[in-house]
Formats: structure tokens, sequence, C-alpha cells
């Protein structure tokens, strides 16, 4: 069929009867196309009333239409629209038996409606096609990104895995840091403390020594050496409790119970120099008092 100026001016006016021709045709394909999508309409049977009536239709708006303007894009966006095409091949089979049925009860001529419905089969079976290929490529992208995602999660948990290792070797390290300075300041602060008792038992140890010599009474020398014992373990006790708070440490045996429990050494050993004390104490009271 030759295209004069007039269809193509006709065809390109939005305003114009040839496409408004064209909007009821892709209204009625569309329509047809939906039912289908719906699934609740045809039934392709050789007595479908419903398929029948609206294939009808289709081939009624067909008649004023241009062979050669076919709406090519606007059927391409119906099929892509679609999100499930099951049944669009019973549909297809269906609309093409239709035409095939009308054609061989017509003329051998072949009229311009006919010619405009093949090719719309086609263009569907070409967009279909299309669809499918261009779907299956999309799968096969957002396949290749899952695996990519996958590898990349997989990556991120090793080094997470790895960075979280390092965290507690640092902290191990650090640990062991603080740990080493206060096992050092403890050390220096034992020594110290034991430097300490030491001079002050041999100054002791060299006053009863002396006062033994000037024949001072031996309960004397018992208070004497039990306050100045009394001082030196409590100085020493403080020392070491004051090194051990420092030093993140404790020296108690026991962390519960009463002070007799936690530092039973320093205890016993004060008492027994209290009780040598109160001792040498009465003594020299009553030899005073029965003088």
């Amino acid at each position: 069929m030759v295209v004069t100026n007039e269809d193509a001016l006709n065809y390109l006016n939005a305003r114009s009867d040839e496409a408004a021709s064209v909007s009821t045709f892709v209204n009625q394909f569309e329509k047809m196309v939906n039912n289908v999508a719906l699934g609740n309409h045809y039934s392709f049977e050789e007595n479908d009333e419903q398929f029948n009536d609206d294939f009808n239709k289709l081939l009624s708006a067909a008649c004023n239409l241009h062979t050669e303007f076919v709406p090519y894009s606007e059927i391409t966006r119906i099929i892509y629209g679609l999100q499930d095409e099951l049944g669009m091949d019973f549909f297809m089979e269906a609309f093409k038996k239709q035409i095939r049925k009308r054609i061989q009860n017509n003329s051998s001529e072949l009229s311009n409606e006919y010619v405009i419905l093949i090719k719309v089969s086609e263009h569907v079976n070409l967009a279909r096609k299309q669809k499918d290929s261009l779907y299956r490529k999309q799968a096969e992208k957002i396949g290749n990104q899952e695996n990519s995602l996958k590898q990349l999660r997989e990556n991120t948990e090793k080094e997470t895995k790895r960075l979280r290792k390092l965290k507690q070797e640092m902290k191990t390290i650090k640990d062991m840091k603080s740990s080493i300075y206060g096992d050092f300041i403890a050390i220096l602060g034992i020594f110290s403390a034991l430097i300490f008792s030491l001079f002050g038992g041999f100054d002791t140890l060299s006053k009863v020594v002396s006062q033994v010599s000037m024949n001072v009474r031996l309960y004397r020398i018992m208070i004497s050496v039990a306050l100045l014992g009394m001082i030196l373990v409590s100085l020493l006790f403080f020392l070491l409790k004051a090194v051990a708070t420092m030093s993140g440490k404790s020296i108690a045996t026991n962390l519960k119970g009463n002070v007799f429990r936690k530092y039973p050494f320093f205890m016993v050993t004060i008492t027994v120099l209290i009780i040598t004390f109160v001792f040498g104490v009465c003594v020299d009271l009553f030899r005073i008092f029965c003088q």
C-alpha cells in the first residue's frame, strides 16, 4: 500500500483521526493482553464468545489503520509491562488461529486489517524474545553481582576476624606491659620495704645488745622491742599495701572475711608484739608498786 504525504502527516498529528484510530487499536489490544494476564476471562476454546468479541473489536479498529503505521512501540510497552507471561502462548495461538480462520473465509486478496494483525503477532513474538533475552542477561548480571558480593562479604568477614584477633593481641600486649610495670613497682617496693625492715631490725638488735650489756632489765627490753616491732611491722604493712594499690594488686591472703582472714601474718605478728608489750608493761608496773 502506497503511503502518501497526507497519510504520514495524519499519523504524526496527535489530534488527527489516524492518531485516534491508533489509540483505539492499542487500547483494545492492551485490554485483551490484560485479560490474559488476569487469567479469568478467556478459555481459548472454539466457542469462547468473550475472546471472539474482543478479537472482532480489535479487527474493526485495525480497519482504520495504515499498514505502514503499526504502533510497534506501544505493543512493545504492553509486552514488557507484563509481570507474568503465563497464558500468552495460548493467547498468541488463538490469535493466529482467528487470523487464519478469517483469511480462509475471505476472498483471495488479503485485507489491510489482517496485514496489521499479522504484523502485530510477529512483533509480539519479537518483543517476548527480546524481553526473555534481556531477562536472562539481567539475571546473569545479577548472579555475577551476587557472587561478587558474596566474595566481598567473605573477605570482609576474614578481615574482621583478623582485625579482631589483632585487637585481642594488642590488648594482651598492653595487659602484659601493665603487668610488667606493676610487677616492677611491686618488686622495688618489696625490696625497699625489706631493706627498711632489715635496717630497722639490725638497729633494734644492736640496741637490745647494748641494753643487755648495760644490765637493763629484760621486761623493759621486751617493752622496747615490742613497741619498735609494732612500729616497724605497721610501717612495712602500710608500705606493701601502698605498693600493691599502685600496681593494681593485693597483698590479702583471702579477699573475703575479716581483717584476720585477709592479713593473717600481719595480725598474728601484731598480736604477739602487743601481748609482749602488755606483758612487759604489767611486769614493770608490778615491780614499781611492789617496791
